[in-house]
């Protein structure tokens, strides 16, 4: 698998609210910043393994692809990707799918350049 075909998902926690972030594994890391200035708040971070776990009742390294109750943010990047990999809600399964099949699955708030 080429790593920009991977796509882990991550839970962020924006001044309060939580985002499911779905990023290109190529990308290498989350600019925090950038990110809080997209979505217009003050700050942006991973959610606390704890805030996490208990809003998705899913344990961390295995956020799912789709299905969460809160909005997504997709990467961009994984729009040039035929296919993604990426969670399932189980440690032992992984999920390929397209990214048109995450767009019309999920609540995308908008796209991470």
């Amino acid at each position: 698998m080429d790593p920009a075909q991977g796509a882990p998902t991550f839970v962020i926690d924006a001044d309060g609210k939580l985002y499911a972030l779905i990023l290109s594994a190529a990308r290498g890391h989350i600019d925090f910043e950038k990110l809080a200035q997209v979505l217009g708040v003050d700050s942006a971070n991973l959610a606390s393994r704890q805030k996490a776990e208990s809003a998705t009742g899913i344990a961390i390294g295995a956020m799912p692809l789709i299905g969460l109750d809160m909005p997504y943010i997709l990467d961009a990047a994984l729009l040039r990707q035929e296919h993604v990999y990426g969670g399932t809600g189980c440690f032992n399964t992984t999920a390929k799918v397209s990214p048109a099949e995450l767009i019309d699955a999920n609540q995308i708030k908008l796209f991470y350049e």
